[in-house]
């Protein structure tokens, strides 16, 4: 049986997500010619809205306020918050993924009819945090803390691995707001190996002092050593921070209901500086109370987040008033309902994506694999060693964020070649002649069918276990179009998984669908990765403890240690010309996850990078239509549907190669479009030699600004985006199906992520 015909079956339930704010709100703002500042001033009257962009920006709403109360506001200032805030309306009238206050997540289930009412005075509950960088912060300050230092539990730092004579392991070093990575290297010792023997199981500095004292080794000695392995990260503490499980500032607490009767007992013998410090504690349940009673209130009032800055300024504590809070909304019920019409629809499409989608060539894990059979054949490696810059190949490219450095002592067609640069594969000729026709005959859209692909399959290359689909439902000309957006992911669970705290049946869905991964595949174990790149990713990367292993990497798990697998556990090995991942404790084989929305590419380790790559291992990490090579050889693609499914929308693709004259004019005649605004989607049309419908999108990968190109504030909003870049994309906007999610005389922008699973029997 072909992949293609395979019985991929829908999870029941699905997640909804949604807009604030419903999409007459975007349609009253935009629909004359131009927003006058006093209809933006009007707006900000509304408490809720003052909210939202409090929570978004800080620093914006503190600009917004002196806009709105001086009468002599520079007009070029006043003109950049008003774009600024219309960029804002925009969000969260528009677009669905969640962002604070503007959009929420709910589940619902595939039903017999679609059901989703919208109250907006009832449908909404938020919950707010801080934010991951303000707890680092405070998890830094605790563990700096001498009256606490000597409570804590140290372990070895979660990427260290022995390298012949020396140790290696990965540091960091806080550079403002962000991490810089060096990989070092220390010479073993005796005493070194006992300490890190002595700290697996987490063990207190004055334990480890007590243990290295001796008739050589005098107490102040053993104490130098000690710290300088603290202070090196060879030794890292309990605070450092979780992202699976429990929240990591309940852990803080419990630690605080722990240490305060020990830290009693020492302050009167500590200088008065070091006890104010510890002060801290118990301000830590003042904070936690404060920001559970942001939740409770009905108020919408700034004065509640204000008055727990003014607190934590008191306290000198290290914080970023931009990134303080951290706020999710989500629906109220989980009795939405989608019709289950839709599934029919969204199947056919998977089902030709899957067919006309291959795994990716040329990857780093694909030229890993390569040099991986040249030098070690059948040879069972340990994973640090492989991966190693000089003992071993070595993974992916040097970045900036990283350094090594010691311390411490199908068709059968010829390919096609249409600008000598851009080399066209079967399915993008396919897709690329289809193109033409449609131009050529000035229609709109184009259809794919399984009959232009008679002779392409790549069916036979697996998806996961799990996977997603995320889509929203329009209407056009009284038609409704399931518009996809996205296809494919690790697991289905991936873009959902950090609001699992905030929605019991958001989890109870995630758990589901791990639950179903870890059945598929009973002789493996699957294993969470965990690691934490940067102090506010951990926003993203929180999730709930889904799996019964861990592999903690720069990174701590709240799992027991006979369930921690760590990294010098793993071997790599060919399977059946698999590469896969060997635990040499248990015996089997592991397949990593990460169970969330990361994108682990960007600046990534070596290792957390090839554990997330491997995750893909013989697998497609997503299906769709490629469209990079297509890029450089339109200016314009036609809609692409599959049935009643829309899979890429039209769009207008702008750059300086194929449009010079355009961004020469650009740069000379800015003051120009200045005066006279439209005189900007005039030489748009003119440069494509197509005019631009009245409803578009600027697109930045899953970013999008709408613009009406009939008013001018909104031509001037993407002038002002657009204007110092040397390419960009508009996409056709269309507006949401009136039917799907209501509210009481109106409707709202919709997406939802659909779940699959593949069913392996029969094979």
């Amino acid at each position: 049986m072909l992949k293609s015909e395979i019985d991929y079956s829908f999870f029941s339930s699905i997640i909804a997500r949604i807009p604030v704010h419903p999409i007459s709100f975007y349609k009253n703002l935009t629909n004359g010619f131009i927003i006058e500042e006093e209809d933006i001033k009007e707006l900000l009257k509304d408490n809720k809205i003052k909210e939202s962009l409090f929570v978004a920006s800080p620093e914006l709403y503190k600009q917004v306020q002196k806009w709105i109360s001086s009468k002599n506001y520079p007009a070029d200032k006043g003109q950049k918050i008003k774009i600024s805030l219309l960029k804002y309306f925009i969000r969260m009238s528009t677009r669905c993924t969640p962002f604070g206050l503007f959009s929420a997540c709910g589940s619902g289930k595939f039903g017999t009819e679609t059901k989703i009412n919208i109250d907006n005075a009832k449908s909404f509950y938020r919950k707010t945090r801080f934010d991951m960088q303000f707890i680092a912060n405070l998890g830094n300050e605790l563990q700096n803390n001498l009256l606490i230092q000597n409570d804590l539990l140290y372990y070895p730092n979660s990427t260290l691995y022995k390298l012949g004579d020396y140790y290696r392991y990965v540091q960091y070093i806080l550079n403002q707001d962000s991490r810089n990575y060096s990989l070092e290297a220390v010479k073993r010792n005796e005493y070194l190996d006992f300490i890190l023997e002595k700290s697996v199981l987490g063990i207190s500095k004055i334990e480890l002092i007590n243990f290295l004292k001796s008739d050589e080794i005098t107490e102040g000695e053993a104490i130098d050593f000690i710290d300088e392995l603290i202070s090196n990260q060879i030794l890292v503490s309990e605070l450092e921070l979780t992202l699976t499980g429990d929240d990591f500032l309940n852990k803080l607490l419990y630690l605080t209901d722990s240490l305060e009767n020990s830290i009693g007992e020492k302050e009167e013998q500590l200088p008065n500086d070091i006890t104010t410090k510890s002060k801290l504690l118990p301000n830590l349940k003042i904070l936690s109370k404060k920001l559970a009673q942001i939740d409770e209130a009905q108020t919408h009032s700034i004065s509640s987040y204000e008055k727990i800055i003014q607190i934590i300024k008191d306290k000198n504590l290290l914080f970023n008033e931009k990134y303080l809070f951290q706020t999710d909304l989500f629906l109220n019920s989980n009795e939405l309902q989608l019709d289950g019409k839709y599934k029919g629809e969204l199947l056919n499409a998977i089902k030709l994506l899957n067919k006309i989608s291959s795994i990716p060539k040329k990857t780093f894990l694909e030229n890993f694999k390569i040099e991986f059979i040249k030098r070690y054949d059948g040879e069972s490696i340990p994973l640090v060693k492989a991966l190693d810059f000089e003992a071993g190949i070595g993974y992916g490219l040097d970045n900036g964020n990283f350094d090594v450095s010691p311390i411490l002592d199908g068709l059968g067609l010829n390919e096609l070649n249409i600008d000598h640069k851009t080399i066209l594969g079967p399915v993008e000729k396919i897709i690329h002649y289809k193109f033409e026709k449609a131009i050529i005959n000035n229609e709109k859209s184009t259809e794919l069918t399984f009959n232009d692909f008679k002779d392409i399959d790549f069916s036979n290359q697996n998806l996961p276990d799990t996977f997603s689909c995320l889509f929203e439902i329009v209407k056009e000309d009284e038609k409704e179009w399931i518009v996809i957006q996205n296809i494919g992911g690790s697991s289905a669970a991936n873009l959902f998984a950090r609001f699992c705290y905030g929605n019991d049946f958001i989890n109870a869905f995630a758990s589901e669908i791990t639950k179903h991964e870890s059945d598929s595949n009973a002789n493996a174990i699957i294993a969470e990765i965990v690691h934490l790149p940067e102090s506010r990713t951990g926003n993203v990367l929180r999730r709930p403890t889904f799996r019964s292993y861990e592999i903690p990497y720069l990174g701590q798990s709240n799992l027991d240690l006979l369930k921690q697998i760590h990294i010098t556990d793993i071997h790599l090995k060919l399977n059946s010309g698999r590469l896969i991942l060997w635990s040499k404790k248990h015996g089997k084989e592991i397949i990593p996850k990460l169970t969330n929305a990361h994108n682990f590419s960007y600046k990534a380790l070596p290792i957390y990078q090839f554990l997330c790559d491997m995750q893909f291992e013989n697998c497609k990490s997503g299906i769709g239509i490629k469209t990079d090579n297509l890029e450089n050889l339109f200016n314009y693609f036609p809609r692409v549907t599959i049935g009643n499914c829309i899979i890429l929308k039209a769009k207008w693709i702008f750059s300086h190669e194929k449009n010079p004259v355009f961004f020469m004019n650009l740069s000379s005649k800015y003051k120009i479009y200045e005066k006279n605004i439209f005189s900007l989607i005039a030489d748009i049309s003119s440069a494509i030699s197509k005019s631009l419908p009245q409803y578009i999108s600027l697109v930045d990968g899953d970013n999008t600004l709408i613009i009406n190109t009939q008013n001018s504030t909104c031509v001037e909003m993407l002038l002002s985006v657009i204007k110092n870049r040397t390419k960009f994309i508009l996409e056709e906007y269309l507006f949401p199906s009136d039917k799907i999610v209501k509210g009481k005389d109106d409707y709202y922008a919709n997406e939802f992520i659909a779940s699959l699973k593949w069913e392996k029997h029969g094979f």
